[in-house]
């Protein structure tokens, strides 16, 4: 009869070979919680991240829209212009407006009104002559392709800022100090020097010290004595006119409970009798640090 004897040698080498498996298992376990706890974490930080994303959505438009109502409550002879904060459960957000045609319209102006004011922005004369009349021109090419009918042909060919960085000579740097005195999208060929900056006036053709004094007096006036001054200035209403444009441009500082702070632009047309009462024709956002 054979018979199996279990040395001591045996038994230490079947519980190593037991416990080495189970450390083998346990490291196996523990490789598994790690990876849960690190799922579950990053899962609960993006779900954050969302969560924060909305509570800024949510607080621009409740901004947007609390600027478009205090645009419509302005009264019909005064410059679209102001300022608001709005507190709520998720955060805060500052509102500053202005109307458009504080800006000079670069799908509407003459060449000699942006060749002033890309001089005035610090660029030589003869960049300032190219670069304005290439807008003039693309505008003018991009124009003859569309239906004289179209909503689009009557702004001009420029739908978006970011066009004009293709434009010959305009550089990223001559565009940043550009954007400022510029847009796109005002509803009115002229400037109301009511809301209009000093540095834009300023650079304006035939532009003298006391016609500039005389349209800064006029900041904040009712239309019709607004446009009573520039009469007597003898200035044209294709050019400088108190009239109140149909859009709108909001800068709206958001800041939520936790810090997080992102700015927004947008450009809106306001319609005060329409179901729909502002359409946005612009939105640009950019985080900052709280």
């Amino acid at each position: 009869m054979n018979r199996h004897f279990v040395t001591p040698a045996n038994r230490s080498s079947e519980r190593g070979a037991v416990l080495v498996s189970t450390l083998l298992i346990l490291t196996l376990l523990v490789f598994v919680m790690a990876s849960i706890a690190w799922l579950i974490v990053n899962r609960s930080s993006v779900i954050a991240i969302e969560q924060d994303q909305v509570a800024l959505e949510n607080l621009t438009v409740s901004g947007l829209e609390l600027g478009v109502y205090r645009v419509m409550s302005l009264p019909i002879d005064r410059a679209v212009e102001g300022q608001d904060r709005a507190v709520l459960s998720q955060g805060q957000v500052d509102i500053v407006w202005r109307g458009e045609n504080a800006r000079m319209d670069l799908n509407t102006a003459p060449k000699n009104w942006i060749e002033g004011l890309i001089k005035a922005v610090g660029s030589p004369s003869d960049d300032a002559d190219a670069v304005a009349r290439d807008i003039v021109e693309r505008r003018k090419e991009t124009t003859a392709k569309k239906s004289p009918s179209s909503h689009t042909d009557r702004q001009g060919p420029f739908a978006h800022p970011a066009e004009l960085l293709s434009v010959n000579g305009m550089s990223p740097a001559l565009y940043h100090r550009l954007a400022p005195f510029i847009t796109l999208y005002s509803s009115w060929p002229s400037i109301d020097p009511r809301i209009a900056s000093e540095t834009l006036l300023s650079h304006l053709p035939e532009m003298t010290p006391v016609r500039l004094q005389t349209l800064l007096s006029i900041h904040g006036k009712s239309k019709e004595a607004a446009n009573s001054v520039l009469e007597g200035l003898g200035v044209e209403r294709s050019m400088l006119a108190a009239e109140r444009s149909l859009t709108t441009r909001f800068t709206l500082k958001v800041r939520l409970n936790n810090g997080l702070l992102r700015t927004s632009e947008i450009i809106a047309a306001i319609f005060p009798n329409d179901a729909e009462p502002y359409r946005i024709l612009y939105w640009s956002s950019d985080p900052n640090d709280p």
